[in-house]
C-alpha cells in the first residue's frame, strides 16, 4: 500500500457521512479514513472487521457499506446505543415517523423521581417528561426483562431500531442542555445551584425529540447500508481488554484507542448514561473507573511490565521523579494504569489476529508537562512485543487537543503541536 488515506479527523460534507454527524464524538475519526483503508486493504468478501473501541461506530457502517462482516465492542453503553442506532436500515425509515408519535403517546407520567439521574439538570416536573418518553420508548420496543439498561447484556440485546429512538432522545437532551456547555467539548457542567436547573415544558421536549427523529430519518432514507440478507454487524458491551473472539479469527482492525489526554471518556457521555438509567454514584463510578484512560485511580494498581518497552517505562520513571505537584501520588499511578490497560488491548488484538491480518490503530502523542508522551512510538513498542509489526505509519497535524484547553500547560508547549498517527500492523 503506498497511497496515503485521508486525515483521520478531517469530516468532510458529503451525503455519505450523514450518519457521521449524529453525535459528534471527540475520539472519533472519519468516514472517509477508513473508507480509504478499506479500499487500499481491499479485503475479501468474508473477511471479519473489528472495531475493538467502537465508539459512534463509523468502521462498522463503512464496514457493513463495504458488504464485510463487522463487529464491534465498548465499555461504554451509550456509545453502543449510537453505534446500533447508526446501522439501522432504510427499509423502515417510512415508519420512523409515525412511530415517534405512538412513543409520546405511549409515555406515562413517572412520579417520585426526585433521585433521578437527570435531575442533576432539570427541574422536577421536566425529569418527569424526559423519564417519560425513555420509559416509552421501552415499553414499546424493549422486551419487559430487558429494559434496565445499566446492565450490560441488556444493552447488548437492544434492537438499531430501540437505539435509533433513545439516540433522538440523546439529541434532544443536548439541545435542552446547551446553557450547562464549557470550553471543554467533553464536559457538560452540573448546576450547583438548584435554580439553574432547566425547566422545559412537555411541549417543548416532545416536539425537540420528534423534531431530532425527523432529522435523523432523512438520513436513514438516503442511503442503504447493507442487503437485507447481507451479515448485520453486531455491537455489543464489551472489553477492548478481554474480548470474546476465539484465537487468530479477526481478518481486519481498525481503531482508535484511548488517548492519553485526560479525556474522562465516561463523564464526556453523563447525559446519555443518566437518560440510561447511571446515576452518578454507583453504577456511573463502577463504569468510569472501569474505562481505559480514566482519570480516577482504582483501588488495586497494576505493577509495570518491561514488555511496555523502553519507551513506556522511560516516560514512567521521568513522570514518578517528576517536581510538579502530585506527579507520583496521581498522575504517575494514573499513566501506569492506562498503560497497563492499553497493553492488555494490544495483547488480546495480538492474540485474535489471524496470521498476516492488519491492524490500523489512531492515536495521538500529547505532554504531561514537559515531557512528550509519545504514544505512537509506545504503543509501536509494545505491539511488537505482541507479534504485531509496524509496516506503515502515517502521519498528521491534530487540529485539536485537550491540553489547549488549560491555560495553565500552555507555558510548556508554545512550539509544541500535536500529532495524529494511523499505525499499521501486520500479526506475525
Amino acid at each position: 500500500m503506498t497511497a496515503r488515506p485521508s486525515n483521520p479527523k478531517i469530516v468532510p460534507g458529503a451525503p455519505s457521512a450523514h450518519r457521521e454527524h449524529w453525535y459528534p464524538y471527540y475520539a472519533g475519526y472519519s468516514a472517509t479514513f477508513v473508507q480509504d483503508y478499506l479500499n487500499l486493504l481491499d479485503p475479501e468478501a468474508s473477511s471479519l472487521l473489528l472495531d475493538p473501541w467502537v465508539g459512534s461506530g463509523t468502521t462498522l457502517v463503512e464496514g457493513a457499506r463495504a458488504g464485510l462482516k463487522s463487529i464491534g465492542v465498548d465499555l461504554n453503553p451509550a456509545m453502543v446505543v449510537v453505534s446500533k442506532a447508526r446501522l439501522l436500515q432504510r427499509s423502515v425509515s417510512e415508519s420512523l415517523r409515525p412511530l415517534a408519535r405512538e412513543l409520546i403517546e405511549a409515555a406515562l407520567e413517572e412520579d417520585g423521581l426526585d433521585d433521578d439521574p437527570l435531575s442533576t439538570w432539570f427541574k422536577s416536573r421536566s425529569t418527569q417528561h424526559w423519564r417519560s418518553i425513555a420509559k416509552g420508548i421501552a415499553t414499546v420496543l424493549v422486551p419487559d426483562d430487558s429494559q434496565d439498561l445499566t446492565k450490560p447484556e441488556h444493552v447488548s440485546r437492544l434492537s438499531s431500531l430501540a437505539c435509533f429512538y433513545y439516540v433522538a432522545l440523546f439529541r434532544a437532551l443536548r439541545r435542552h442542555l446547551t446553557p450547562f456547555g464549557s470550553t471543554n467539548p467533553t464536559w457538560v457542567r452540573v448546576p450547583t445551584d438548584h435554580r439553574r436547573k432547566r425547566g422545559p415544558s412537555w411541549e417543548s421536549i416532545s416536539e425537540t425529540f420528534v423534531h431530532e427523529t425527523e432529522l435523523l430519518t432523512a438520513d436513514i432514507s438516503g442511503e442503504a447500508l447493507f442487503d437485507d440478507d447481507a451479515f448485520e454487524p453486531l455491537v455489543s458491551v464489551g472489553d477492548a481488554r478481554d474480548l470474546s473472539n476465539p484465537c487468530k479469527s479477526v481478518d481486519i482492525i481498525i481503531t482508535s484507542p484511548p488517548y492519553c489526554t485526560r479525556i474522562d471518556y465516561a463523564v464526556a457521555t453523563l447525559p446519555e448514561l443518566a437518560l440510561l438509567g447511571y446515576h452518578r454514584g454507583g453504577h456511573f463510578r463502577e463504569l468510569r473507573e472501569s474505562l481505559t484512560g480514566s482519570t480516577t485511580i482504582r483501588a488495586s494498581r497494576p505493577a509495570m511490565d518491561v514488555d511496555w518497552g523502553p519507551k513506556c517505562t522511560t516516560l514512567l520513571e521521568r513522570v514518578e521523579k517528576h517536581q510538579s505537584k502530585a506527579s507520583r501520588s496521581y498522575y504517575w499511578p494514573q499513566f501506569v494504569q492506562y498503560f497497563s490497560d492499553l497493553f492488555a488491548a494490544l495483547s488480546e488484538i495480538g492474540r485474535i489476529l489471524k496470521r498476516g491480518a492488519t491492524a490500523v490503530l489512531v492515536v495521538q502523542d500529547s505532554l504531561y508537562k514537559d515531557l512528550h508522551v509519545d504514544l505512537a512510538s509506545i504503543v509501536t513498542e509494545m505491539a511488537a512485543s505482541r507479534n504485531l509489526e509496524l509496516v506503515r505509519q502515517h502521519h498528521y497535524p491534530a487540529s485539536r487537543s485537550m491540553r489547549r484547553l488549560n491555560p495553565g500547560a500552555r507555558r510548556y508547549d508554545e512550539r509544541w503541536s500535536p500529532t495524529e498517527t494511523a499505525l499499521e500492523f501486520v500479526a506475525a
